[in-house]
């Protein structure tokens, strides 16, 4: 992934947990009823709020949501890009608490054949698709952490799995051996049951939700606004970690208020260690 940005480093202090959540938040200009954004996204800050969370992956996010959820959060800082070569449509915008993290660098990479290329398509991948990423400083551990958010297709299997593929090869070159977190909608099982989750499996990857001593919820991730049932294509948020970092639990988060779910997928949370 081409460097974008750089940014000054802060001095390291001692370190500790790491509370993650991959939340597919739904585009706000969705016609979807009593389920509009506007409906909802009250109770999609309260998720934000109330889990405390270090490290946010954002999937299908406008401007204004990103706006809004700095607005919930005001100790958020972010980085994300629009999709399209036009400069409009979703970002895969990732989210962090700028109290511990310092960034060092940001980028975003495409996910086609042509990955440094902005609104490019391969793999007869019915949407653009993309990834953010993020190298930042963890001021409570010390050390580097990188972040990855990103979106997989939902029609094309070879485009999930040649994502996958370019994805990895990404991160082993930028990241090498140094801690790793991938956030996303992989549109695609996880715990083995996909190609493209195979492709993680076999870099070295950890899925939090299989490698976690506990986990919490029924292993899906799409509800479609639904109340809480067992859907066929399983759990398509993933949060996948390695480099040293353990995944010690791991939940699907029902949260609703009076029946109004946030969005139509369950965020993923996972709280992680470093080894």
């Amino acid at each position: 992934m081409d460097e974008q940005e750089t940014f000054g480093k802060t001095p390291e202090r001692s370190g500790a947990a790491l509370t993650v959540i991959s939340f597919n938040v739904r585009f706000s200009t969705a016609e979807d009823g009593a389920n509009a954004w506007a409906f909802r996204k009250a109770a999609f800050g309260e998720v934000v709020r109330n889990h405390e969370v270090d490290l946010l992956g954002v999937q299908e996010c406008l401007a204004e949501q990103a706006a809004y959820i700095c607005e919930c959060v005001p100790a958020y800082r972010w980085f994300g890009t629009e999709r399209e070569a036009d400069g409009t449509g979703e970002m895969s915008a990732l989210f962090y608490r700028h109290e511990r993290f310092t960034p060092l660098r940001a980028g975003n990479l495409w996910l086609s054949e042509t990955p440094d290329i902005l609104g490019s398509r391969s793999w007869n991948t019915e949407c653009t698709r993309m990834a953010t990423w993020a190298q930042l400083h963890d001021l409570d551990r010390g050390g580097t952490l990188w972040f990855v958010n990103t979106h997989l297709d939902h029609q094309s299997a070879a485009a999930r799995l040649e994502a996958a593929r370019l994805l990895v090869e990404r991160i082993d070159a930028m990241a090498a051996n140094a801690p790793v977190v991938v956030t996303g909608d992989f549109n695609s099982d996880g715990g083995g049951g996909s190609p493209a989750w195979r492709v993680f499996k076999e870099a070295g990857f950890d899925d939090a939700w299989t490698a976690a001593d506990a986990a919490q919820g029924d292993g899906y991730s799409y509800h479609g606004f639904e109340a809480p049932i067992v859907q066929d294509q399983g759990r398509i948020d993933w949060i996948l970690a390695r480099g040293g970092l353990v995944a010690r639990s791991a939940a699907l988060l029902t949260d609703h208020a009076d029946g109004q779910y946030p969005s139509d997928h369950f965020p993923v949370l996972a709280q992680l260690t470093y080894a």
